[in-house]
């Protein structure tokens, strides 16, 4: 939860004050303007400058958008429009562009979500790349939009980027009804591939290149963690023989740590880099993940999987082949639910350290039986 903004008096923001507005020693402080009562500039710790307005006697703050991609005398005008619907009581569509209500959506999510969520929503609705107002936008548009995308992931992701999208969009009164209502995702039966110890052999052997893929997909090989995940390792997640990714970057959002055994602890000390991300040696995470798995599967000859596929593979031997304990593979993997209660996962949590690195270990000795089979 985002902290209460501290407020200052109120003074007629200008585009010179706005743009000299101070950050807070810590947490946000508003800039209330004088001009506009309910309108008002926002600025977090880290020196970002959001408009709001605030609606209702609960005092609730909306978001407008982000200074400078948004400028204050558009802000300002979004602003007289919101007060003046609020007041009046009714909800009147505003003419504005599926291009710029995106723009703006984006800039509203930046506040609250991480910046590779943020990216894969702007990836998604570009799909879509409806053209002129957003009120003009049908059903028969969407449905039609959306049956172009053949692969039921894909149509699936799309569904729910666009469903939260539109509804975020009736809250802002930009129209009365979602378009994406009543649309269907296609049932896509759940993965169940398992990559054979031959399959698995290849793919290491066809990542022996140390580029930034082939390095992700040997640290989840070695470990059974996310790519996406995987693609983030910093250097300041990694001490000694252990990794801990921060909250801010996995996937159910809380802190994971596991041990490195001794081939990952190796993959990860080869990185010699001061890039942001150390496996890839690049200031941005990876994300050309299409043409190098094609690359992949091509100079292995294995076809037909993902790179989750990974992930349920190292799990799945570990268990038939290796006997290691269901709660122990959920601890490595950062499972929410699973065999043990909240409770439970609380107080063991101490001697999961020791029984992860031996179960991870012994599956390392495994591969590298594998690897030289």
């Amino acid at each position: 939860m985002a902290p209460t903004p501290t407020s200052e008096p109120r003074r007629s923001l200008s585009d010179a004050t706005v743009r000299s507005l101070a950050p807070p020693a810590s947490g946000q402080k508003l800039y209330p303007d004088a001009s506009l009562p309910g309108f008002g500039c926002r600025v977090s710790q880290g020196g970002a400058k959001t408009f709001v307005v605030v609606l209702g006697r609960d005092r609730r703050k909306v978001t407008i958008g982000r200074y400078p991609v948004l400028s204050l005398a558009t802000a300002r005008t979004e602003a007289k429009r919101m007060l003046a619907e609020f007041t009046l009581g009714r909800a009147r569509p505003k003419a504005i562009s599926y291009k710029e209500a995106v723009e703006l959506y984006l800039e509203d999510k930046r506040q609250a979500k991480r910046p590779s969520t943020v990216a894969g929503y702007k990836l998604l609705l570009a799909r879509l790349n409806f053209k002129g107002a957003l009120a003009d936008i049908t059903y028969d548009d969407a449905a039609r939009k959306l049956g172009k995308f053949t692969t039921a992931g894909m149509r699936s992701h799309i569904l729910v980027a666009a469903r939260a999208f539109f509804n975020w969009c009736i809250k802002r009164r930009y129209i009365s009804e979602n378009p994406f209502a009543g649309l269907e995702k296609p049932a896509t039966p759940p993965r169940t591939r398992v990559l054979s110890d031959s399959e698995l052999s290849r793919i290491w052997r066809a990542t022996a290149e140390p580029t930034g893929f082939n390095r992700i997909v040997r640290l989840s090989l070695l470990t059974g963690q996310r790519r996406g995940e995987a693609a983030q390792l910093r250097a300041e997640y990694v001490a000694g023989a252990v990794c801990t990714f921060p909250a801010a970057i996995t996937k159910n959002g809380r802190e994971h740590s596991f041990p490195l055994a001794p081939m990952a602890l190796e993959l990860v000390g080869s990185c010699r880099t001061n890039a942001i991300y150390i496996l890839t040696g690049t200031e941005k995470p990876f994300n050309n993940y299409g043409a190098a798995k094609a690359a992949l599967d091509k100079a292995s000859g294995v076809t037909g999987w993902t790179l989750h596929d990974l992930r349920r593979s190292v799990a799945t031997k570990m268990a038939g082949d290796l006997g290691i304990a269901p709660h122990v593979i959920e601890r490595i993997l950062n499972h929410i639910t699973g065999t043990l209660s909240p409770l439970a996962r609380v107080y063991n949590r101490a001697t999961f350290h020791k029984e992860m690195a031996e179960a991870l270990t012994a599956w390392e000795t495994r591969l590298a039986a594998l690897i030289a089979a």
